[in-house]
């Protein structure tokens, strides 16, 4: 029993030592609260829009195309070309001219193939 007093005591003046400490009260109170707040406000302009994406649909139904429409309609979706196989020219963005044209092999970055 003497040993949960001692503990007991032990606790109350570690509680009364923090309570006068101001450089340990803004330690434990605000650090925890704006460490957030700091961490979103330095990764808010991280986020990657307008990915370009070559996409092959070899399903080529009705769902298809409306996913594709969809995810094309999205801001953090570019598709710039749509192919009905893989052939390596296709997929480098050569398809047809257009808006595909503009993109150089490094420029794509992203394949969605539809089975």
């Amino acid at each position: 029993m003497k040993s949960i007093l001692n503990i007991m005591q032990i606790w109350f003046n570690e509680v009364r030592d923090i309570s006068r400490d101001k450089g340990i009260l803004i330690f434990i109170l605000f650090v925890p609260l704006m460490y957030p707040l700091l961490y979103s406000y330095v990764y808010t302009n991280e986020t990657v829009r307008e990915v370009p994406v070559v996409v092959v649909d070899d399903n080529n139904s009705t769902l298809s195309r409306e996913i594709l429409r969809k995810m094309d309609a999205t801001p953090d979706v570019h598709i710039i070309a749509r192919c009905n196989d893989m052939a390596p020219g296709e997929l480098l963005g050569q398809v047809g001219g257009g808006a595909a044209a503009q993109y150089k092999i490094g420029h794509v970055v992203g394949l969605l193939y539809i089975l």
